[in-house]
């Protein structure tokens, strides 16, 4: 089979046919090229064109009386759930009667991870921006009695450490005896300052003095002790009342650093590091070998001493070293340059030509969750963070690096100004609580669609450009509605019902704004659109009258709204999932769930009676919502098998992958539509999909679900939908032994997913495993995402710490591994985490709906616990 369908064939050939979760949307049929389709699909949006995924907020629409019905009722009434924490899956099959009021999920656990505290990084960025700095290249900068100072072109600038960005910098050059300043160094409260005069100080009251008169060319000085040393021109001077130059043993090469370390001055010269209490008594201590050291810095016992090819960690009292060098296991790159040592010895920082690296060599109870680890001779393993890219820095071409007077912030120079970064504890609940803040705040549309992203005027700016429709809209504020209903039942928080109304709201009028354009053509209510917006909503609305696939509706609301057709599998997988789960965790009484009950029904309704496929209004099915057999069962065979009968795109489109994906999807949309409405026409259009079609088998995962199994094609959107449509499946599945099937299915296909760490498929396992793998890994991504959610552009490309795994399926190297995902592209877990290069535009920021989900469902599963 595989010599008659070469690799290289079914690659082109899924690649083509592959799209999100099967769906990307047609092509706008106005002729409009600037038209570009959803991208959710782990596709760089492009913002320029007519018709872009984007959206906005504005007023409440239909079932408006409806909620006044429910808005008095404070009771949630508990759903049939079996406890099947203690229910092996290889139990005694006993085939139940059919039960509509079956629920399958797992609350109680043995065991849990802690909600925190945890420790994160956070950074303040000072440039282009900042008063009295602006886009500045800053060579060094420290923080003494209570300012932070820097080196900038010769300049000596200063601001208040307390809010450096709102005090801004001043310039106090004027102030110095000499110009340009060269060197800066933290000495107790004092400030020492390298001029063309001399050597000068400024003390904690800002009163400034001469320390030495004597003009050098100075790279470096250092105070330790109470005696004053200085590099000048490769050579080693101790201040006194005139420079005093002190000879280092023949082979030490010329000086290019200085450290203190318990009283006793660190020299680093490319030939070695010499130390001693002073005078002309130092001692060579260690020699780099072949390389040509660098730099040097020391702290609490240990002396790190930079390479060409690595950095070695010395310990001081044996001056014993473990050289960690750049590479798979090692440093994340090369290049390095400048190195500093916290004061108690627990923390290192690297200065590289691309980013700079904090290694933590006594990582505590609040790194517990930390990824990237390294083995740095220790009896724990150093936690490694590597900062680059404008979340972190400035510029990406690092200067030097400083710790502050706490011992914990990071200063990091660079050439477009300065960042402070520091750690800080963190409780994830406060960080959803921040999210929530976020998504209230920015990502509203029409009070009821929770976009995919905003806009913003600037990088900088809070003020939010017109929120824009999205393809997804559907899918999206589905995965909302599940985040608000798990919170909900979690807290009893009134605000997380109210936020899932308005979204269920406008998710039922996705049905109901285009219903009449549907019966009219005879092909009867069910449709779901893509997406509408309003006239009220200005040039939004009035754009879409150019364009053949947006369709005009006057609505018993008084409103006109145009609706979009070719909605994909993308949005019924979401819709499946959504109305479900808020029938069973937010509606509040019968008449509640009754109304969210007839959408669900009605849109699988309309699938069903369509010969399981979602025709649009010229009663042609959409691009990709076919569920019928003659659409996926007819590779189950194989592929050489199918190509007998059937059409090559259509084999390779079903046996790798597609079949897998959609026939997950129909058959948990069937048994959610049986579960509200207890209709069993749905429960019998599910039994005769397996016995008939055997879409039991199409739905077990294999090696040739070629979009996991492969990371050419690999599509992280079908990873995405599937997870949806597990966590609906599964949910629902009543009998042991076909529940047994969809459970080996998720496992099989993490298989290839374990190193994302991905927490949405740690909360699909989490709905129906009582003892899962990959729970740190989960809850570690919940805690390294950013709550600032803008969609930096960030390149990796210069990174050694992963290997390669050639060209993703839009042709983008990737990495072999996902590293923090603090230290990647803003993402959702529809886009790939391994690509080296990726991102967008800062001005634009990504909803937060995608992380709220998996946070408040592992808190729903007891995963995440207080």
């Amino acid at each position: 089979m595989m010599k008659k369908f070469p690799l290289s064939v079914l690659v082109v050939t899924l690649i083509a046919f592959a799209g999100c979760g099967d769906g990307g949307g047609r092509s706008d049929l106005s002729g409009d090229e600037s038209f570009i389709p959803d991208v959710p699909q782990d596709i760089e949006p492009d913002h320029s064109g007519t018709d872009v995924p984007t959206d906005e907020t504005a007023d409440d629409a239909d079932g408006a009386d409806y909620g006044q019905d429910v808005a008095g009722n404070d009771s949630i009434e508990p759903v049939d759930v079996v406890d099947a924490a203690d229910t092996p899956l290889d139990a005694p099959m006993e085939l139940p009667e059919p039960d509509a009021a079956f629920v399958w999920e797992i609350r109680n656990r043995q065991g849990c991870v802690a909600d925190g505290p945890w420790k994160v990084d956070r950074v303040l960025r000072l440039g282009a921006g900042t008063a009295g700095l602006g886009d500045v290249d800053v060579e060094t900068a420290v923080d003494v009695a209570g300012r932070v100072w820097l080196v900038s072109d010769g300049r000596l600038l200063v601001a208040d450490l307390a809010d450096p960005a709102a005090a801004g910098f001043s310039d106090v050059t004027a102030e110095l005896a000499g110009s340009p300043a060269m060197a800066i160094q933290a000495s107790g409260d004092v400030l020492l300052v390298a001029t063309g005069a001399g050597i000068e100080s400024f003390d904690s009251a800002r009163v400034h003095s001469v320390v030495s008169s004597t003009p050098m060319e100075y790279a470096r000085i250092l105070q330790c002790d109470g005696e004053i040393w200085a590099v000048a021109a490769g050579r080693l001077y101790l201040i006194q009342e005139a420079p005093f130059e002190v000879v280092l043993e023949e082979g030490a090469g010329e000086v290019v650093s200085l450290a203190c370390l318990d009283g006793d001055v660190v020299v680093g010269a490319t030939g070695g590091v010499f130390s001693g209490p002073g005078g002309d008594m130092l001692e060579l201590r260690w020699e780099p070998g072949d390389d040509a050291i660098v730099d040097v810095a020391a702290g609490n016992g240990i002396v790190v001493a930079v390479t060409a090819t690595g950095l070695a960690v010395i310990d001081a009292a044996s001056w014993q070293s473990t050289l960690v060098e750049p590479g798979i296991g090692g440093l994340p790159a090369g290049g390095m340059h400048q190195a500093a040592v916290s004061a108690d010895g627990r923390r290192v920082a690297i200065a590289h030509e691309v980013g700079c690296t904090l290694l933590d060599l006594l990582p505590g109870r609040g790194d517990a969750l930390a990824v990237n680890r390294i083995d740095v001779g220790g009896v724990n393993q150093a936690v490694v963070d590597h900062f680059n890219s404008a979340r972190w820095l400035p510029s990406d071409t690092v200067n030097s690096v400083a710790f502050g007077q706490d011992g914990e912030t990071l200063w990091v120079s660079t050439a477009a100004g300065i960042s402070r970064i520091r750690p800080q504890q963190l409780v994830l609940a406060d960080k959803a609580a921040e999210m929530m803040g976020n998504l209230d705040r920015w990502f509203w549309r029409l009070d009821g669609f929770v976009t995919a992203e905003a806009g913003f005027e600037s990088a900088t700016s809070d003020v939010r450009l017109q929120l824009r429709d999205n393809d997804n809209d559907g899918q999206w504020t589905q995965e909302a509605v599940g985040a608000f209903c798990y919170a909900y039942r979690v807290t009893g928080d009134e605000r997380y019902y109210e936020a899932a109304r308005k979204a269920i709201t406008n998710m039922c009028m996705l049905i109901d704004v285009p219903a009449q354009d549907f019966i009219d053509a005879g092909l009867g209510r069910g449709f779901v659109t893509r997406s509408f917006v309003r006239d009220d909503e200005g040039a939004l609305f009035t754009e879409k009258a150019a364009l053949s696939n947006w369709h005009l509706v006057d609505y018993m609301d008084g409103h006109q709204y145009y609706w979009k057709d070719d909605t994909s599998s993308d949005e019924m997988t979401g819709h499946f999932y959504g109305f479900s789960i808020y029938h069973d965790l937010c509606a509040k009484d019968d008449t509640e769930r009754a109304w969210v009950a007839s959408h669900l029904t009605d849109l699988v309704s309309y699938i069903v009676t369509h010969g399981y496929r979602l025709l649009d209004l010229d009663g042609e099915p959409t691009e990709h919502g076919k569920y019928g057999p003659e659409y996926l069962a007819v590779a189950v065979d194989g592929l050489e098998a199918c190509t007998l009968t059937y059409d090559m795109e259509t084999c390779i489109g079903a046996w790798g992958g597609g079949a897998f994906l959609d026939s997950t999807e129909i058959l948990g949309g069937l048994l959610a539509a049986w579960h509200v409405s207890g209709d069993r026409r749905f429960y019998d259009a599910y039994e005769s999909l397996i016995s008939e079609h055997r879409y039991d088998e199409l739905a077990t995962f294999n090696e040739f679900v070629m979009t996991w199994t492969n990371p050419q094609i690999a599509n992280y959107c079908d990873h995405e939908l599937s997870d949806l449509a597990l966590l609906t499946l599964i949910r629902y599945e009543q009998r042991p032994d076909r529940r047994a099937i969809w459970i080996k299915s998720m496992l099989d296909a993490w298989q290839y997913e374990v190193g994302e760490r991905n927490p949405l498929k740690t909360l699909t396992m989490a709905a129906a495993l009582a003892d899962i793998e990959g729970i740190d890994g989960g809850v570690s991504t919940l805690l390294d995402f950013p709550e600032d959610q803008r969609d930096y552009p960030y390149d990796n490309s210069h990174r050694v710490d992963a290997g390669s795994m050639g060209k993703d399926r839009f042709q983008k190297p990737q990495f072999d591994t996902v590293f923090p995902y603090d230290e990647i592209h803003t993402m959702r877990w529809d886009s790939n985490p391994y690509r080296k290069v990726g991102g967008g535009s800062a001005t634009q920021r990504r909803a937060p709906n995608f992380w709220l989900l998996p946070y408040w469902g592992l808190r729903y599963y007891g995963v995440i616990c207080d």
